[in-house]
């Protein structure tokens, strides 16, 4: 049956609407859906595309200001209080790691770093004001649990 469905969705958006992505990460708030980063055609890119899950209108290369990431693929994001926040991943073709925890307003669009971390292939979870990240390679260990405060932003 959602095959079925996502053929008819897959159909119904126009071939310059499709959205070729890769190791991207994707959140909803209300009707609208937020795609970020990943790989487009091989390459790494800072992408914001919006689809609107009511009307399937794609809005792609959304403007976006503030303390953006170059580039970002393999990562993460949460969402909380209308803002998704982008934990670990990579940011070049030598999967350097993302070295940042950022924070998008989907308001305004506006990005802001808020504190350093370096870690590839986790897992986060969100509970109250906090997530949860947990494993994951680069400066701490397979098994470290880390704890954000979305409130407190730390």
């Amino acid at each position: 049956m959602f095959l079925k469905e996502l053929n008819i969705y897959h159909d119904m958006m126009s071939l310059q609407d499709r959205i070729l992505k890769s190791n991207h990460s994707a959140n909803i708030f209300g009707d609208q859906m937020y795609l970020f980063g990943g790989y487009i055609a091989g390459a790494i890119n800072k992408d914001l595309t919006v689809v609107d899950l009511k009307t399937l209108k794609v809005t792609k290369n959304c403007a976006q200001t503030g303390q953006l990431p170059t580039t970002l693929a393999n990562h993460f994001s949460i969402s909380r209080n209308n803002k998704i926040y982008f934990y670990g991943g990579v940011i070049d073709a030598r999967n350097s790691p993302n070295k940042n925890i950022y924070m998008l307003d989907i308001g305004t669009l506006t990005w802001t770093i808020l504190e350093p971390c370096s870690k590839v292939h986790s897992t986060a979870q969100v509970h109250g004001d906090n997530a949860y990240f947990f494993g994951g390679t680069g400066a701490l260990s397979h098994n470290y649990l880390s704890i954000f405060n979305t409130s407190k932003k730390k």
